[in-house]
């Protein structure tokens, strides 16, 4: 095309194009057709600096996107805006923003339409391509607004389709408001909901030849769950911030509590506070300007509708698509993130990539890269700074696991804030088991899903999850697993306080008349009785004069102010976007155990075209924080803050905790029942007395003291199926709790109490003097009630000696496939000799022959009993790997020195009574459970024993083998 400035009295001919229609660059099907332009701009055409020229079109236009080729070349803008160097350097450019965060647009420019024009555009008299009236431009003229020049342009060249998109594109961070897509008007690809990325921030670099300063590189993790409300972020902080550390530090932002954790993993250290008012993942001010709700996916990356597809590109030699977008949304860091950037320009990459599943091809669409351009506040123009983020391993997630947003560091210093959650699964098929062993991630999925849905409990709180086979007995004729066992680790919820701020500029503090209030409440708990409030939505309250607390449902006071109160806080609620109420963990069991007992803890695994159902029966809390621990296994926590001014012995110099309850257990002058421990003063007391049967006025608030006392449920054993003793005994109502109801067992006068049973929907607690082992051969019980039995666990009564026992010609073999408490109650309940203690080995190998002897290698689970003692004149003990030797403490109702002086002076020796009720029981209550910390678990039979059971057992009288 041929252009040349006329006066308007002066007139060039036309000249005909050059065009072949038959050639394959002019014709309709050339593959350059895919590709049109959305909007037929001619790209061409140059206007000088603010002058705006009148454009004649056609009357007819043409139905294709074309590219009209003058017979001049076009005279293009720089590649990059006014880009200069601010005169100091922004020191937030080298803190990695997370995604990307963009900077915002410059003023709009207003064309203004021109006067009809004069001379319409020359068109042939023929069709040129198929269609109704496919006419091509021949010439036309440009005239200026001030009428001072005329241009004539002679098309030369002319193609229904752009040739080169390159040419219509806005120069790399050119702020452009309204800008749409030349190339096609693809929209920006959405973020997923749940998602993980690790990705590489770029502070000043080279983009197109230029760069504004000295780069910086920070590399950053990300993970991000709207569902769950959950964002975390690993990051090492700058190296130029010399008060952070300088390696990994862990964030977790809680958006159903309102808690930050920030954990330090080179160290393990924790702090807890609320999430800051102004940062990445929240919208900023909110309410009152006290904080943010979080953002969204696409808000999180600022994404929306007014991104303008550029393209096909190529970054890190990955295929790409290119959106560009000019914003006023980026927070800016040097004004303290409360204030935007005037104008910002953001760029980004997405992949192109197709992911095969079992039905088709899914497209994929991932961000790979995105660039920020920054603009200076003062000059618009001006681009003061430049950032690129580069994403990896960008992961869609679809299982939820416990490590994703774990904090449990930050609850490791308390034994109070955890606790151990138990669910038993009955699974009767092969596929059931098979299906948990091959799809680990996905069973722990369900169970996780079930538990935060069903306990209304936040994720983060789920420290851990064990999955493990174990066997209830309720099958006949079999010691195969017939129970999947999930064990988890339960933290216990944040402070309360943390989802409440206290307003920056309120002028009155005072709660109004109207509001509900409690006398004698901390401000803990009363943040605590505003979120569990069900009466009215309690949106803020007022603690007064430290012991008052008052709910409102306003933001503000409700009513006239209280005029009966001197000193108040005022504190809002700042949860928004809470997807749990994040129950504490005492209520969490009950919900829970309510759900397994109306049917509604279950799910389905797609497992070899079957679908394989699971559906919870049971499930146990124990509120003891380790039950690994042979230790603190038999403690519970019951105060922090709090002392005892009236104990029963003081040991000096013992600061650890453990050192402390583990002289409790093994202490001798009483049995001692409670445990004061201060880890700062060194002190270490002991009581007699148990925590709950001690005064009151003698328990005092004090600083660095915790209280723990023996766990009553760690003297017993639970019994799968629903077991129900038909025994008759003592019967306790407005019992919460499994440990209460053990207490009411352990402390029982008018019986002496063997086992009880938990009943939770009545809240019942039924005492039997019948050990479970007792009935078990006449089937005096009922299986699948609503109730949880737990019968005493014998070996409590021994003292264990790990690795080692007694020469196999000082013990006797009398059970194998059996478990310790099971072996512990026949040498208790022996009737031909006095048995002073025992040995239990796992296995019988090479390690333990000098134990079992040569002739049970190979069997598992096996009792000896002994008629010795260690202590004795001639008595030792021998290495084996895999035996325990247990020796008798208790005779009865003495200790075993008491009960030595005693047999010298009586030639009748004591013995404990006939044997009862074991026979074939004992095989029930003998298979272990395979959990890794679940002590002595025993198990359930079928309503009938079968008397042609499969499994040996050895005759307790005569010593020979049966079957």
């Amino acid at each position: 095309m041929h252009s040349s400035p006329i006066h308007p009295s002066t007139a060039h001919p036309p000249a005909h194009p050059s065009i072949d229609p038959s050639h394959p660059s002019t014709h309709p099907s050339h593959p350059s057709s895919k590709h049109p332009s959305a909007h037929p701009i001619p790209s061409t055409i140059h206007h000088p600096p603010t002058i705006h020229p009148t454009i004649r079109h056609p009357s007819i236009p043409p139905t294709h996107p074309s590219s009209i080729h003058p017979s001049i070349h076009p005279i293009h803008p720089s590649p990059h805006p006014s880009i200069h160097p601010p005169t100091t350097h922004p020191s937030h450019l080298h803190q990695p923003i997370l995604p990307p965060s963009l900077l915002p647009p410059h003023p709009p420019i207003h064309l203004i339409p021109s006067p009809p024009p004069e001379v319409p555009w020359q068109m042939p008299e023929i069709t040129w391509f198929p269609g109704e009236d496919d006419r091509i431009p021949v010439e036309f003229e440009v005239e200026m607004q001030d009428m001072s020049e005329l241009y004539q342009y002679h098309v030369l060249k002319f193609v229904p389709w752009v040739e080169h998109h390159h040419l219509l594109e806005v120069p790399r961070g050119l702020s452009c408001e309204g800008l749409v897509g030349v190339v096609s008007d693809l929209p920006v690809p959405d973020i997923p909901s749940h998602f993980s990325l690790a990705e590489e921030v770029v502070s000043n670099p080279m983009i197109d030849g230029v760069s504004l300063g000295s780069q910086h590189l920070d590399k950053v993790k990300f993970a991000y769950a709207e569902d769950l409300s959950l964002v975390r972020l690993d990051v090492v902080p700058p190296n130029y911030i010399t008060a952070l550390t300088d390696h990994v530090v862990e964030i977790v932002h809680d958006f159903n509590t309102g808690a930050q954790y920030i954990i330090d993993r080179e160290f393990g250290n924790c702090s807890i506070d609320r999430i800051p008012d102004f940062t990445f993942d929240t919208h900023f001010g909110g309410m009152l300007g006290t904080g943010g709700s979080m953002l969204g996916p696409n808000e999180l990356f600022h994404l929306d509708d007014t991104y303008a597809y550029v393209g096909e590109r190529s970054t890190r030699e990955v295929g790409s698509d290119m959106w560009t977008s000019t914003r006023d949304d980026i927070p800016d860091p040097e004004v303290g993130w409360e204030e935007n950037y005037p104008k910002a320009v953001l760029e980004y990459y997405f992949s192109q990539g197709v992911e095969v599943t079992p039905t088709n091809k899914v497209p994929v669409k991932m961000p790979i890269r995105g660039d920020l351009f920054t603009y200076n506040r003062s000059n618009p123009l001006q681009v003061t700074g430049m950032m690129t983020t580069n994403f990896y391993d960008f992961k869609e997630v679809a299982l939820y696991t416990e490590t994703e947003f774990s904090v449990e560091e930050c609850y490791e210093r308390w034994s109070d804030r955890w606790s151990y959650l138990i669910i038993t699964f009955p699974a009767a098929h092969k596929n059931q088991f098979q299906a948990a062993e091959k799809k680990p991630d996905l069973f722990k999925h369900k169970v996780l899903e079930l538990i935060i849905s069903r306990g209304d409990i936040s994720p983060v709180r789920i420290a851990s999850i064990d999955v493990s086979e174990g066997v209830s007995g309720l099958i006949p004729n079999t010691t195969d697993a017939d129970l999947i066992i999930v064990s988890v680790k339960l933290l216990e919820r944040a402070p309360y306080l943390l989802s409440f701020r206290t307003p920056s500029d309120e002028p009155n503090k005072f709660p109004g008349v109207n509001e509900k209030s409690f006398e004698g409440v901390h401000t803990e708990d009363c943040a605590r009785f505003c979120l569990e409030e069900r009466g009215f939505q309690c949106k803020s309250f007022h603690h007064c004069d430290d012991r008052i607390c008052f709910l409102s449902s306003l933001d503000t006071a409700d009513g006239e102010p209280v005029d009966t109160v001197n000193k108040c806080y005022h504190w809002i609620s700042s949860v928004d976007n809470q997807t749990f109420v994040d129950l504490p963990s005492s209520e969490v069991y009950s919900v829970i155990l309510d759900a397994i007992r109306h049917g509604k803890f279950m799910f389905s695994i797609p497992y070899k075209n079957d679908t394989v159902l699971y559906e919870a029966s049971m499930s146990f809390h124990y509120r003891t924080p380790d039950p690994l621990d042979p230790i603190r296994m038999q403690f519970t926590l019951e105060a922090r803050s709090m002392t005892i001014v009236k104990v029963d012995y003081i040991q000096e110099d013992m600061a650890i905790l453990d050192e402390c309850l583990a002289l409790c257990v093994g202490w001798k002058a009483f049995r001692c029942e409670t445990v004061v421990h201060k880890p700062i003063d060194k002190q270490c007391m002991l009581l007699a007395a148990h925590y709950h049967d001690i005064n009151s006025t003698y328990i005092k608030p004090e600083s660095d003291s915790w209280i723990h006392s023996r766990s009553y449920l760690a003297d017993y054993s639970p019994v799968f199926g629903g077991v129900a003793l038909n025994t008759s005994g003592p019967t306790y109502e407005n019992v919460d709790h499994l440990e209460a109801c053990a207490r009411y067992c352990s402390q029982e006068t008018s019986i002496s109490c063997q086992s009880f049973e938990w009943c939770h929907e009545l809240r019942l607690c039924h005492l039997h003097q019948e050990h479970f082992l007792d009935v078990v051969d006449g089937g005096n019980y009922e299986v699948h009630t609503s109730c949880i039995h737990f019968s005493k666990r014998n070996d409590q009564l021994f003292s264990r000696y790990p690795h080692q026992g007694l020469p196999s010609d000082s013990n006797r073999l009398v059970a194998f496939k059996t478990d310790v408490s099971s072996c512990a109650k026949l040498c208790i309940e022996e009737s031909d000799m006095t048995c002073q203690s025992f040995d239990f080995c796992t296995e019988c190998g090479d390690d333990e022959y000098s134990v079992c002897g040569e002739d049970n290698s190979g069997s598992t689970n096996l009792c000896f009993l002994s008629s010795h003692h260690l202590g004795e004149d001639g008595v030792a003990l021998t290495a084996a790997t895999s035996c325990e030797h247990y020796s008798r403490d208790v005779f009865g109702d003495v200790d075993y020195p008491t009960w030595v002086s005693r047999q010298r002076k009586s030639d009748k020796p004591y013995t404990s009574g006939d044997m009862t009720g074991l026979a074939f029981g004992m095989i029930f209550l003998g298979i272990l459970v395979a959990v890794a910390f679940l002590f002595g678990m025993t198990y359930a039979k079928p309503t009938s024993v079968p008397k042609d059971f499969s499994i040996s057992f050895v005759n307790l009288k005569s010593g020979e083998s049966s079957s």
